[in-house]
């Protein structure tokens, strides 16, 4: 917050009730916040620049979602039995420098790949926007 926005004072006044006869009339400036838009000359807000198109498919979520389900699913079905979780603990102690070497190229590509196709959807989905005629 900036120093400015720290010593803005706005006066709230109370509203007149239309049942009171004799209610005070109240500015309509003075109830409006300061960070609102400013209203044209007939008193309406401002109408906004462009029209909103349909609201985007945010693919990284769905997909990075997906991956992640996945993964916790894996997780799950490997520990769900004590067989399972000793054959997880088997692995881990025979963990070698050379699997560790093999291991982390692969999962920095299954990383790579995964961002590869968010990035394609994001694309396609611009490509079809821009296809049928509506703006981002």
């Amino acid at each position: 917050m900036s120093t400015d926005d720290a010593t803005r004072t706005t006066t709230v006044l109370p509203l007149a009730d239309p049942t009171v006869p004799g209610g005070a009339d109240i500015d309509a400036a003075a109830s409006v916040p300061d960070n609102a838009p400013a209203a044209d000359a007939s008193g309406d807000a401002p109408a906004p620049a462009a029209p909103l198109g349909a609201p985007r498919v945010r693919w990284a979520g769905i997909v990075w979602g997906l991956v992640l389900a996945g993964v916790a699913s894996a997780a799950v079905w490997m520990t769900s039995s004590p067989a399972g979780v000793d054959g997880l603990v088997d692995t881990a102690r025979g963990v070698t420098p050379g699997m560790l070497v093999a291991v982390a190229p692969l999962t920095l590509g299954g990383l790579v790949l995964v961002t590869g196709l968010v990035g394609l959807l994001r694309r396609a989905q611009r490509r079809s926007i821009r296809r049928n005629g509506q703006s981002a």
